[in-house]
């Protein structure tokens, strides 16, 4: 809680120990690196405050492993749109940062909230997609780096069509 959105990650931070639930706050970041994913491969959400920079390893280890993320920034929500593609609305949770940092989110209520039909797609559409966070060693359709080569070459082609490249 020392780095990154600061205030986001106190105010998780204080939820979290008045919540003394695991659902909503497992207890990631205090064992090895294999813990901790582990953690995420049991947890149904995944809070991801801002970091030291809009990407975060965490956000790819969340998607990865199946833990819907809780992003609380729009830097972060816009970070890596050609992995997201057009299924990063039924895959993620966007908290308002300042409605979050000035005490009217409750995480606890809101991702309680989440009826089991949406939450079950969420978990789904992170399942069918999650390659698309990994970069493979070699070579495989579907992975980080064709997700990449495949938006630079349509947002290439979109550039063509309005006249844009020359």
């Amino acid at each position: 809680y020392d780095h990154g959105d600061l205030p986001v990650r106190r105010r998780i931070r204080d939820a979290c120990r008045s919540y003394n639930s695991s659902e909503v706050c497992p207890v990631a970041g205090r064992g090895t690196r294999t813990e901790d994913l582990v953690v995420k491969s049991d947890t149904t959400f995944c809070l991801e405050p801002g970091g030291d920079s809009p990407w975060r390893k965490s956000l790819s280890d969340s998607v990865a492993f199946g833990c819907v993320p809780v992003l609380f920034s729009d830097e972060t929500d816009d970070v890596a749109p050609w992995s997201w593609g057009d299924w990063k609305d039924a895959g993620r949770v966007l908290v308002d940062r300042d409605d979050f940092v000035g005490g009217r989110v409750d995480l606890l209520g809101l991702l309680g909230s989440v009826p089991p039909g949406l939450l079950r797609l969420m978990r789904e559409t992170l399942a069918r997609h999650a390659r698309r966070y990994q970069y493979s060693l070699r070579d495989d359709p579907g992975d980080a780096v064709h997700a990449l080569l495949a938006g630079m070459r349509d947002h290439s082609r979109s550039m063509d069509r309005q006249g844009l490249c020359r």
